[in-house]
């Protein structure tokens, strides 16, 4: 997969993150330059997807969808294990140490923790944030 080619385009995402959470998952394609189309927008967006996301459980639309666009073999198609990993890869440990420590939003934390593609360094790093306490 190459992830720098999809900079400044938008990727049809079909079915859920597993890693991230939704909103974590489009925060993350944003810092690459990446918008998020999602099937019920495809139509509209069409002429811009650079790229198809496969994830898991799939809706009918989406895999009717999902079966058409495999069928024409027009537009990349990847699954979302090879991207949850590729943007693992490219987290960026300092600027999220930050934003997690100005933030103190707990959530985004306790995804992070319990996303199992974070490297080992990062997520000890981001275990000394998590107040136990609490």
């Amino acid at each position: 997969m190459n992830f720098d080619a999809l900079k400044n385009s938008s990727v049809l995402l079909l079915g859920k993150p597993r890693a991230f959470s939704i909103s974590e998952f489009e925060k993350q394609l944003r810092y690459h330059h990446i918008a998020l189309v999602f099937a019920s927008e495809a139509a509209e967006y069409s002429h811009n997807i650079g790229a198809v996301i496969e994830g898991g459980l799939l809706n009918p639309l989406e895999h009717d969808l999902l079966e058409q666009l495999y069928f024409e073999n027009k537009i990349p198609i990847f699954r979302m294990d090879t991207v949850e990993q590729e943007l693992s890869d490219r987290l960026n440990a300092t600027t999220l140490l930050m934003s997690l420590k100005l933030t103190k939003d707990k959530e985004r934390l306790h995804g992070f923790l319990t996303n199992s593609r974070i490297d080992d360094n990062v997520f000890i790093k981001l275990l000394k944030l998590y107040d136990f306490n609490a």
